[in-house]
């Protein structure tokens, strides 16, 4: 895999194997991402898109092949005469707009029989260019090219879902064991007070302040239990897994993330963003198309005229075998003309395209707004993220040296064994915060992938 399972290989190349209970399934990192690319429903649904618009391309190259004609009626008529004709033909058109036909044709009624060779050439004097299939043809491809870069996309955008919902999980998972670790605390410190209390070195209402930190415990134990549900579902969902069945993963080793997107400019990275964005390449062939039928129609002054030339080699006979000693020759020439005298609808299409146009260029303009605010924006979160995980570790590093001074001093009866406690709750939190800002980090690391549409898809 490409893109963004690059940023993230040292991740899960780092992250540990560990076997959950016999009841769960243990699924790693890689095994969760290869599940979501095989049974997610949107993904599969972009892919399906991209399919049917290779299918509507090549249907509306169609009309440049060469198309075989056969038909036959036995109760055709030609005045009071009842008979029989047959047809065979074969036609193509050309992106300019003519056309080429070649049919051999024969007609039966009572002892006549008009056998015909034809060559028919149309060609397009004044033509409306709004009719011209090259613009459905080259609309067409451009869907086709935006739905298979949104299959594209669609993948790596799955894989940050994934790992994102993966490390939500492992963050509940340790959230959880804090909030036992810290009931478990609070529990002993509680049993701490109220020996304290019997021994009245504690007041009622210092007791009274322990009991209340003991149910906040609880409760955030049971808070810690619903997040860690609603993470583990939020997995399963991405990965197509059954919502009954009990998902463990082992706990996630984050490693440093190579961010080489943060040594570009983020003036940079909005300009990536806005070339590559998908939503901002097809906005951009959109209104590019938009033009293309503005100016289109602003040049069509004239009315459609074509002009058709034919020439044919005919017989005409009491038998079908001798009709088709093909011995004359004969020569059309035919005009078609399609429009309304007055070219109000000419006006009014003219007017309505210019709307359009109108239109998708503000839209584009404020996608374009947005884009770069968003790239902004991530790129601010990753240095703010990364200043605050900085941070979380040099807190950690100072509750740790503060605990071990202070269990030197409780082993040698200088701290009271609540303040001990209390600092070892605050061990256990700073190391949550620690592990929670890493986490914080690697997701604003995906965002700012995400915004600039920095994927490298081959």
């Amino acid at each position: 895999m490409t893109g963004l399972l690059s940023l993230l290989i040292l991740l899960i190349a780092d992250s540990p194997f560990v076997a959950g209970e016999e009841s769960e399934r243990v699924i790693t990192l890689p095994q969760a991402i290869e599940l979501a690319l095989v049974n997610n429903p949107e993904f599969l649904n972009s892919l399906d898109y991209a399919e049917m618009a290779e299918i509507d391309y090549e249907s509306a190259r169609a009309i440049y092949r060469t198309k075989f004609q056969s038909t036959t009626a036995s109760d055709a008529r030609s005045g009071a005469e009842v008979g029989s004709t047959y047809s065979l033909a074969a036609s193509k058109k050309y992106q300019s707009g003519s056309a080429l036909s070649a049919g051999v044709y024969n007609y039966n009624f009572s002892d006549r029989n008009l056998s015909e060779f034809r060559l028919s050439y149309t060609l397009p004097l004044f033509q409306n260019p709004l009719k011209d299939g090259r613009f459905n043809v080259d609309q067409k491809r451009m869907t086709r090219d935006r739905q298979q870069l949104m299959a594209s996309i669609s993948q790596q955008e799955l894989v940050n879902r994934v790992v994102a919902a993966y490390y939500q999980l492992a963050l509940a998972d340790e959230y959880r064991q804090l909030a036992q670790l810290q009931l478990d605390i609070a529990d002993r410190i509680q049993e701490t007070a109220q020996i304290r209390h019997a021994a009245n070195t504690l007041s009622g209402m210092e007791l009274a302040g322990f009991e209340l930190g003991l149910v906040k415990a609880r409760q955030a134990l049971s808070q810690a239990q619903f997040e860690h549900r609603r993470a583990s579902n939020s997995l399963k969902i991405l990965t197509g897994l059954d919502m009954a069945e009990e998902v463990a993963i082992g706990p996630a080793s984050l490693s440093t993330i190579d961010m080489k997107l943060l040594s570009m400019a983020a003036a940079d990275l909005e300009t990536l963003a806005v070339d590559k964005r998908v939503e901002a390449v097809g906005t951009r062939d959109e209104l590019l198309m938009a033009r293309r039928r503005m100016v289109a129609a602003d040049g069509s002054g004239l009315t459609g005229i074509d002009i058709s030339l034919q020439y044919a080699w005919v017989r005409e006979s009491n038998s079908f075998s001798d009709s088709l000693n093909l011995d004359d020759h004969r020569f059309g020439i035919g005009f078609n003309m399609d429009t309304d005298f007055g070219f109000g609808e000419q006006q009014r299409q003219k007017r309505l395209l210019v709307l359009q146009y109108q239109t998708k260029k503000r839209d584009y303009e404020r996608l374009v707004s947005d884009i770069r605010m968003e790239v902004s924006q991530a790129y601010f979160d990753v240095q703010r993220q990364q200043s605050q995980m900085d941070i979380s570790a040099r807190a950690l590093a100072i509750v740790e040296q503060e605990y071990t001074r202070s269990r030197i001093r409780y082993d040698n009866d200088l701290l009271d064994r609540i303040d001990l406690l209390n600092l070892e709750y605050r061990l256990e939190e700073a190391r949550f915060q620690a592990f929670n800002a890493r986490v914080n980090y690697l997701m604003a690391g995906q965002r700012l992938v995400m915004a600039s549409g920095y994927f490298d898809i081959q």
